[in-house]
């Protein structure tokens, strides 16, 4: 199974991912499928923060995707793919190698078990209508293709829990505020992972 991370750019989801992985105990980050011939290499998670964040949207086009135990301990039992991908931007993009990694990454989603719809508690309807009409497509898809859930990241802030009412309102679905940042609700966020990939399993 897959949880597929998806949002617009710069809301934090490699740095939710990669500090998520942290939290569940994983030391290295590293391909799922490795090419049997090939030494790939794998990071640990301050090495995959150095690698994989970034202020500047889309600077890395191939994302994390790391194989995950959500049993207790995390080293042992059926694993979870979780993966990262690139940000969805409001407008046409003119690097051809942004483009082609903003596909893959949509075609990511439309083969996932699990939707983890990232966004910006902090982020400003008033200021970015487009950017939030994104938003509003992007959930809208999400939750006709797989179980999802909108992952409000940087919740610590101020004036997030009236940002998260609003968007509950909005979107109409569940909405789990977090914080990449601080971790705040990785322990709820386990949680959801864990029920919705026990309900699928056969």
């Amino acid at each position: 199974m897959e949880a597929v991370f998806v949002g617009r750019p710069n809301v934090g989801k490699s740095l939710l991912l990669i500090n998520f992985c942290e939290y569940l105990g994983i030391r290295r980050l590293g391909p799922v499928d490795p090419h049997p011939k090939e030494r790939m290499p794998t990071w640990t998670p301050a090495e995959a923060r150095r690698r994989f964040v970034s202020a500047f949207p889309n600077r890395v086009l191939e994302p994390l995707a790391v194989a995950v135990s959500l049993v207790p301990g995390g080293h042992s039992g059926p694993t979870l793919v979780l993966r990262d991908t690139p940000g969805i931007p409001t407008g046409t993009v003119a690097e051809a190698a942004v483009r082609q990694a903003v596909a893959a990454g949509l075609g990511h989603l439309l083969g996932a078990s699990l939707i983890l719809h990232v966004v910006d508690a902090t982020a400003d309807p008033e200021t970015d209508p487009q950017a939030q009409a994104v938003d509003a497509a992007l959930w809208a898809l999400a939750r006709h293709l797989a179980p999802s859930v909108v992952v409000a990241n940087k919740a610590e802030t101020e004036g997030a829990v009236v940002a998260i009412r609003r968007l509950r309102e909005q979107l109409g679905g569940p909405v789990l505020p977090v914080s990449a940042v601080t971790r705040l609700g990785f322990r709820d966020l386990k949680r959801w992972l864990w029920e919705q990939f026990q309900a699928a399993r056969p």
